[in-house]
């Protein structure tokens, strides 16, 4: 894992100018620059994260308030060094918004190579426990998926506390592999 950059170490955030809705060149206070400056010092440190996962970074750094209106500037913000270049789109998920599509292929040989470059072993298929990682926050989802994905461990976020479906679908799948289960 890469090592936090101080601010003091930082160069001086470049100079950004925004267009107004009405059309007029703003250029972002220096509080605002520090900000951006610091979101990408962040993002840096992960593929991928939500801009909540980024609010709490920012909060526990001092650079906004624990609040809606933190909240809000750090959304603002993510925005406006999105659509200026500065921060790749990529960079911000959100995983309350899925686009969806059922899957299609241009011939039977190209489904075949999907499905061998998809094709895993179960890991836990033979394993005398199935383990299991269960987290509160969805918000952690993109620092944890990576870890489950690679170990094929099942994960579930539950945005708070859990849900009768969710236990339910979860009782129905460990039922179904029918051995000890650990959830963490």
């Amino acid at each position: 894992m890469q090592t936090e950059t101080s601010t003091a170490s930082l160069a001086p955030p470049q100079r950004v100018h925004f267009k107004s809705s009405r059309r007029t060149q703003r250029n972002p206070q220096a509080k605002t620059l520090l900000l951006f400056d610091q979101i990408l010092v962040v993002t840096n440190r992960y593929q991928r994260m939500t801009v909540r996962q980024l609010f709490y970074q920012m909060t526990t750094r001092g650079l906004v308030e624990k609040s809606e209106r933190g909240y809000q500037r750090i959304a603002d913000a993510t925005v406006k060094m999105r659509r200026s270049g500065l921060l790749p789109y990529h960079k911000i998920v959100d995983g309350g918004r899925v686009r969806r599509r059922e899957q299609g292929w241009d011939s039977i040989g190209d489904l075949l190579s999907d499905a061998e470059t998809a094709f895993r072993l179960d890991y836990w298929a033979h394993q005398p426990e199935l383990v299991e990682i269960w987290c509160e926050k969805d918000a952690l989802a993109g620092v944890i998926l990576p870890v489950t994905n690679r170990y094929g461990v099942t994960f579930v976020a539950l945005k708070g506390f859990g849900s009768l479906t969710i236990a339910y679908e979860s009782g129905l799948e460990l039922r179904r592999v029918g051995k000890p289960h650990l959830a963490l």
